[in-house]
């Protein structure tokens, strides 16, 4: 939902979450480009089951089905507007009148308006929507540095070229991609859950136990998006991020260690005891 005020502002409705990866920010940026208002004038509100329904936070749908939804309830709105000011013979005079003071001409306080995407909306195709493949790819490189007497492993270098679709946010795009990345060395040299073999409970219950990357294992980044906007997804050609950062990690960290050591340890995380093997 985009609901448009005389005051100058716009505000942006859905239900789906941020939980720490942009959403707030991307939304922002993509509503304002559609309604061509500055970015401190729209406030994007989430996580309320009131607000129109919107994707989870899983499966790298967000960005991907949300924001085409919003921009089309940002257009949606404007064309509202400009029917409702044509019906009332002001649009003539008002070319260069901004959308929020055509409101205060019409003598309205705000106006909205809602707008669903599914695959029968989505962008220009040259197929039937099903002949293709809508999932981001890429490839992550590593350089592992293994110690040969303690067989201890450390990341020196990450590398991630990833063609996502349209890049919406710079910085963002990176840090989720980083952070995957991260959960990529925790699955490869730390993280493993042990049970107790009599009663099937969890031995490693706390991070005293179980182990994770922390500032010390962090390698150098260099992180690189093809962004070339994906014209079949969508209408802003963005495709989801998330967990793509993650097991192509894993798996090239295992490679490097390899590399390094001749040894292919097939059962994650590779620690020292399977290097000494």
């Amino acid at each position: 939902k985009a609901i448009l005020y005389a005051d100058g502002r716009a505000e942006i409705q859905c239900c789906t979450q941020d939980i720490g990866t942009g959403t707030y920010t991307i939304m922002t940026q993509i509503a304002a480009d559609a309604l061509d208002m500055p970015i401190d004038k729209v406030h994007v509100k989430l996580g309320d089951s009131d607000f129109p329904k919107g994707a989870n936070s899983g499966g790298s749908q967000v960005s991907a089905s949300v924001g085409p939804a919003i921009r089309a309830a940002c257009l949606a709105v404007i064309e509202k507007l400009e029917k409702l000011a044509e019906k009332n013979g002001v649009a003539a005079e008002t070319t260069e009148t901004t959308p929020t003071a055509l409101l205060a001409r019409l003598h309205l306080d705000k106006l909205e308006a809602t707008a669903t995407t599914d695959a029968s909306t989505r962008g220009p195709q040259t197929a039937p929507f099903k002949d293709y493949s809508l999932h981001s790819f890429g490839a992550q490189f590593v350089k592992v540095l293994v110690d040969p007497v303690l067989c201890t492993a450390h990341i020196e270098k990450a590398v991630s070229v990833m063609d996502i679709g349209k890049v919406l946010n710079q910085k963002t795009a990176a840090n989720q991609i980083m952070g995957g990345m991260i959960f990529g060395f925790g699955m490869a040299l730390m993280e493993e859950t042990h049970y107790d073999p009599s009663r099937g409970r969890v031995v490693t219950r706390d991070l005293a136990n179980y182990l994770v990357p922390v500032h010390a294992d962090m390698p150098v980044f260099d992180i690189q998006f093809i962004d070339r906007p994906d014209p079949v997804i969508s209408p802003i050609g963005a495709r989801g991020i998330g967990e793509i950062g993650i097991t192509g990690t894993a798996a090239a960290v295992a490679n490097a260690i390899c590399h390094a050591t001749g040894t292919r340890v097939r059962d994650l995380p590779v620690t020292i005891e399977k290097l000494m093997t």
